[in-house]
């Protein structure tokens, strides 16, 4: 699941554009249909579509490619398999803002404090009196990644207890004991991006609301926001709807083995929604999120291009993340001022969705300046 942040990391060198680490067509192309743009302020995105369907085709792109404005849509592809922005795909590590968005609206209930230590829910973990929910939420706790362990040899989770015929909570059981008996707190040294954070966050979730994280989120996010099509992948039973399947010869643990992704990848949603998300963090536009989680969440911690649970490129004024999740790839991203979104999502494992964001990010940015 990590790879993904380190082609981000490595983008973010390249074209300097992301932070830590025919105008009027109704014609569809065998990747998809594109529609006239909407014009904002900043710059003149009319183009737009256009140059989203060359970066689609040329990039050879399979997933698929949704891109909005405060919104409306400006830009969808369909998938090879004929998926669309209504079908369900895995969304990986997208799945962290809305962990970390429910742990604020805990706060904003007074029920925790992100300045609480691990220990108060942790009681027996060595060193949880050292770090705070806030080293988690930021990627500052030092604590390591359980997902390191488990993609030691070729994706073998039994190394830390996860099988494949356990239920979700006799997995999240075994990881846990494993990341209390095996892993050190070390907070505040540096940024390191650890998928443990996110599982401890949604322990601590259920530990505090009374309810399965599940729940809470469902409850206090993806109700009220009406994205119907947003799920859990433990608990999925939206049966009515078109689900990806993975493709290519490998199936993979974290896909496959109930609760190995929880709280830090375990969500399926479709790009329609991820946009109704998205419109969050548009400036005046939170209509669930209060200003003040926003801020949280949106704040560089230590200039490490990292809030809580989203990426930041201050540079664009874009809020960003990733998300691997084999053979699932995906990006969401949002300008906080002009109300774009853009949204990839693919469900094989290959380069071309990491180059298709690097060219449609550097078109957008061209058409939002110009």
């Amino acid at each position: 699941m990590k790879k993904w942040i380190a082609f981000l990391c490595a983008a973010a060198v390249m074209t300097g554009a992301l932070a830590g680490c025919g105008a009027q067509s109704q014609q569809s192309s065998e990747n998809g249909t594109t529609e006239q743009a909407a014009t904002d302020a900043s710059g003149d995105l009319s183009g737009l579509s256009d140059k989203f369907g060359a970066a689609v085709k040329q990039n050879e792109f399979e997933g698929v490619a949704y891109a909005a404005q405060n919104g409306e849509k400006l830009f969808e592809s369909e998938s090879g398999q004929g998926y669309n922005a209504d079908t369900v795909y895995h969304i990986a590590s997208l799945s962290k803002q809305f962990t970390a968005a429910a742990v604020l609206l805990l706060e904003e209930e007074g029920r925790l404090s992100v300045d609480d230590t691990l220990d108060k829910y942790f009681p027996d973990y060595s060193g949880g009196d050292t770090v705070r929910l806030h080293h988690l939420l930021c990627m500052r706790s030092g604590i390591a990644d359980y997902t390191d362990a488990m993609l030691e040899g070729a994706y073998v989770p039994e190394s830390i207890g996860v099988t494949a015929d356990n239920s979700a909570d006799e997995n999240r059981a075994a990881m846990e004991t494993w990341i209390l008996e095996n892993t050190t707190p070390a907070p505040d040294l540096n940024f390191t991006y650890s998928n443990t954070n996110y599982f401890l966050l949604a322990e601590v979730i259920e530990k505090v609301s009374g309810e399965s994280y599940e729940d809470y989120i469902n409850e206090k996010i993806i109700s009220p926001l009406g994205m119907n099509s947003t799920g859990f992948g433990d608990t999925w039973n939206k049966t009515d709807l078109t689900v990806a399947s993975g493709m290519g010869e490998t199936k993979y643990a974290f896909v496959t083995y109930p609760a190995a992704a929880y709280g830090s990848g375990d969500m399926m949603s479709t790009a329609k929604d991820l946009t109704i998300w998205a419109n969050e963090f548009i400036n005046g536009k939170n209509k669930v999120l209060s200003d003040l989680i926003i801020t949280k969440m949106t704040a560089n911690y230590e200039n490490a291009g990292y809030g809580y649970g989203v990426m930041l490129d201050e540079n664009h004024g874009i809020v960003h993340h990733a998300g691997n999740l084999p053979p699932f790839t995906t990006y969401l991203s949002v300008d906080r001022e002009t109300g774009f979104v853009l949204v990839l999502l693919d469900n094989a494992e290959d380069t071309s969705e990491k180059d298709v964001m690097q060219q449609m990010n550097k078109d957008y940015y061209a058409a939002k300046s110009a």
